[in-house]
């Protein structure tokens, strides 16, 4: 190709079309690693008024107005008797709250983070939020993924020794795992129900 070209000239030749191929690497290197992010979107949904952010994070601006904790119960570690019992606490303290971001470990120590949104933040935009991966699966926990999906599979976590959120979660993607490999890129749990899906 370059043959005929004087030394200096075919150098800066050659130079040029490896800056080239470094930013049309460049660009598809972004490109698919935001079509990777694009699937991690989701649509948080509503509990008593206030947008439920579990295993994920709000994408618009918010502000931290208290954090709350569970009080220790030690007759129910359901999932929806502890998130029920935060947003009680929650909106008793702060009525204009708008969401809580859960972090859901033990009976003892569940907490949740009242927030609300920047006034720059439009209503449309408040339920946006974007979701962990876990082993390799997006976990979709009160909220619906923002993006197109088939359901491949559906699930029971089965009995628990805690029935805590936890171990309700890791067991339903160890079964995800186990039964769909690769083919499963999500799972969208409710309680100790889950379906494992796919994107179009």
């Amino acid at each position: 190709m370059f043959k005929n070209c004087p030394l200096k000239l075919r150098d800066r030749k050659i130079r040029e079309m490896k800056r080239i191929f470094i930013c049309v690497l460049s660009f598809l290197t972004c490109i698919l690693a935001f079509a990777q992010t694009d699937k991690a979107l989701a649509n948080a949904q509503k509990t008593q008024g206030l947008y439920i952010f579990n295993d994920c994070e709000p994408i618009s601006d918010y502000e931290v107005i208290e954090r709350v904790k569970n009080v220790v119960s030690f007759w129910s570690a359901d999932y929806e008797h502890i998130k029920g019992k935060l947003i009680k606490k929650a909106l008793k303290d702060h009525p204009d709250a708008q969401g809580l971001i859960l972090t859901m470990s033990n009976k003892t120590s569940d907490a949740a983070a009242v927030i609300k949104f920047k006034d720059n933040v439009s209503k449309e935009d408040q339920p946006k939020a974007k979701v962990i991966r876990e082993n390799g699966l997006l976990v979709f926990s009160d909220c619906e993924p923002a993006n197109e999906y088939e359901i491949i599979d559906r699930g029971k976590a089965g009995l628990t020794w805690s029935g805590q959120y936890s171990e309700n979660k890791n067991k339903l993607l160890k079964k995800a795992i186990k039964k769909h490999g690769n083919r499963a890129e999500g799972i969208v749990i409710n309680g100790g129900k889950s379906v494992v899906i796919r994107f179009k």
